[in-house]
C-alpha cells in the first residue's frame, strides 16, 4: 500500500511543466482574443484589425475569414458562449457567435466553423460617443447568453462604459420586449483589465495601480468593493463560469 501511495503522490511533488503541443501561424494583426473547438483542431481569433479568422491548427490554413469592422480598439471573448467581440472608439460592440460543426467522411472527422448572427451593442448614448468623456479605449469584457447580453469597456482616463440588454418574452402573446440599460461607472484609476461573471451579475475591474473593483450589476448606484492586488497593475482577469 505504501508503494502504491508513493507512486500516486510522486507526480504531484514534481514542478509543474508546460509543453508546446502545436503551433500555427496566423495572418493579419496579432490576435488578442481566441477560441478553440472542443476537439482542439481549429482556432478562432479576433484582432484589432477587425477581422475574425478561423485557422486549422494542423496545417495553418485559414478556413473562415470575416471582416466585422474596419478596426477595433479592444477585443474580448466569452468562452462559455463561444463569442468573440470587439469594440470601436465610438463604443459600439460587435459580437460574433462562433460554432464548430463536424461530420465524418470515411471515418475522418471534418470540423466546419460557422459564424452566427452578429450582435451589436452600443455602450454609449449617441450624444456621448466621441465626446471627451465618451472615448472608449479598452479593455473589453462581454457576456452573451440566452436573452441577455452585457458588455463593458474602459474609457479614456478612467471609468467604464457598461450596457446590459435583456429580452423578455410574453408567455401568452409570444411577443418579445427588448430593454437596454447604459451606465458609466466611475473608477478611482485607469482600468487595465475587465471581466464579467457568467451570470452577468458582477463586473470585475483591475486598475493600473494594482486594485480590483467589484461592481454589483443588479441595480443601484452603490460604489464598488475594492481589493488590493499588489503594487503592479492588473493586466488580465477572467471570471470563472463556476463562480457563485
Amino acid at each position: 500500500i505504501f508503494a502504491f501511495l508513493l507512486f500516486e503522490i510522486a507526480p504531484v511533488l514534481r514542478p509543474a511543466r508546460v509543453e508546446l503541443a502545436k503551433s500555427a501561424s496566423l495572418a493579419g494583426a496579432v490576435p488578442q482574443a481566441l477560441l478553440l473547438d472542443e476537439h482542439r483542431t481549429h482556432d478562432a481569433a479576433l484582432a484589432t484589425d477587425g477581422t475574425l479568422r478561423v485557422v486549422r491548427l494542423d496545417d495553418g490554413a485559414t478556413t473562415l475569414e470575416r471582416q466585422l469592422a474596419p478596426a477595433f480598439v479592444a477585443v474580448g471573448a466569452d468562452p462559455d458562449h463561444a463569442v468573440l467581440a470587439g469594440v470601436g472608439a465610438d463604443g459600439v460592440v460587435e459580437a460574433a457567435p462562433v460554432a464548430f460543426a463536424f461530420t465524418f467522411e470515411a471515418q475522418t472527422r471534418v470540423v466546419v466553423p460557422e459564424l452566427g448572427e452578429l450582435e451589436r451593442i452600443a455602450l454609449l448614448e449617441p450624444a456621448e460617443a466621441g465626446t471627451p468623456s465618451g472615448v472608449v479605449t479598452g479593455p473589453l469584457a462581454v457576456r452573451v447568453g440566452d436573452g441577455a447580453a452585457t458588455a463593458a469597456a474602459a474609457l479614456e482616463g478612467s471609468g467604464v462604459a457598461l450596457a446590459q440588454r435583456r429580452v423578455e418574452s410574453n408567455a401568452f402573446t409570444g411577443e418579445s420586449t427588448e430593454t437596454v440599460e447604459r451606465r458609466t461607472l466611475a473608477t478611482p484609476a485607469r482600468i487595465t483589465a475587465l471581466a464579467i461573471d457568467a451570470r452577468q451579475r458582477d463586473l470585475y475591474a483591475g486598475t493600473a495601480d494594482g486594485r480590483v473593483l467589484r461592481f454589483d450589476l443588479r441595480g443601484g448606484e452603490a460604489p464598488p468593493e475594492i481589493f488590493s492586488a499588489g503594487r503592479a497593475g492588473v493586466v488580465f482577469m477572467q471570471a470563472s463560469s463556476t463562480m457563485p
